[in-house]
């Protein structure tokens, strides 16, 4: 379902879980065709993006009470409320002021890059799914950075594609960097931006690959990955991962590296 859609379905309560919450709040705006847009954050304030009047709110609580008096056809994108959420009361506030939200066409929205929703709101917040940048969005950021920069090279898709999983901040660095050192978009320098992002999340573990010579045995194995390698270069379906199971000793972690 489309931003839009949940607005005109009356959903009061969204939260939008990421790390590009100025890319967020642009591109929901966009979205959101006929409804005026408002953010808060503890250092800002209220700031109303038709006028850009910023009213001064450090009190987590009073946007959250301002957002009665707003128009009709109104969002509300609250910064940070992972650091706020869980207090007796913010949350009974939030629970508060949600019936008073259905059918008036105002529509809180939470932007945060963790998802802690306290189960006294489970039933009242939706999540909806805001993407990382596609091929497409980073394409044209990085003819952007060509064209603004006057440089002389032609933007590589596969390179530029290499960067799909960063956000658009992390991907133009990634750009700028790969331009510094090879004046020109590199997939190498890319792919090792990425890395970057993936050690910072602690979700996994990255090793320096080591050549098939090194594991011993497990040929229908090392059979099947060289068939299924061809996912990633042919017109067929790409791998999206393999479990290994097995004793300990079996040559798992080394299958793994290789």
């Amino acid at each position: 379902m489309t931003f839009l859609n949940y607005l005109k379905a009356g959903y009061p309560c969204l939260w939008v879980q990421t790390h590009e919450e100025d890319r967020a709040i642009a591109t929901l705006s966009q979205e959101a065709e006929g409804y005026k847009t408002f953010s808060w954050d503890i250092v800002s304030g209220l700031r109303n993006y038709e006028t850009s009047q910023i009213t001064r709110m450090d009190d987590p609580l009073k946007p959250l009470q301002a957002m009665l008096s707003l128009p009709e056809l109104s969002c509300l994108f609250v910064k940070d409320a992972h650091k706020f959420i869980e207090s007796l009361d913010y949350f009974r506030t939030v629970k508060n002021i949600i019936p008073s939200l259905k059918g008036s066409g105002k529509h809180l929205i939470f932007i945060s890059p963790v998802l802690k929703i306290p189960i006294e709101l489970e039933k009242d917040i939706t999540i909806y799914q805001f993407n990382l940048p596609t091929g497409t969005e980073l394409m044209e950021v990085a003819k952007k950075i060509i064209k603004e920069n006057e440089l002389q090279f032609e933007a590589d898709e596969k390179a530029v594609n290499a960067a799909i999983g960063l956000t658009l901040g992390e991907a133009e660095n990634s750009f700028a960097l790969s331009v510094i050192e090879k004046q020109k978009y590199d997939k190498g320098i890319i792919e090792k931006e990425k890395l970057q992002a993936v050690k910072k999340s602690g979700l996994m573990e990255i090793y320096t690959a080591v050549k098939e010579s090194e594991l011993g045995g497990l040929n229908k194995l090392k059979k099947y990955l060289h068939n299924r390698k061809r996912g990633f270069t042919e017109d067929l379906p790409k791998p999206k991962g393999i479990l290994l199971v097995g004793l300990p000793g079996a040559g798992k972690s080394l299958t793994a590296k290789v």
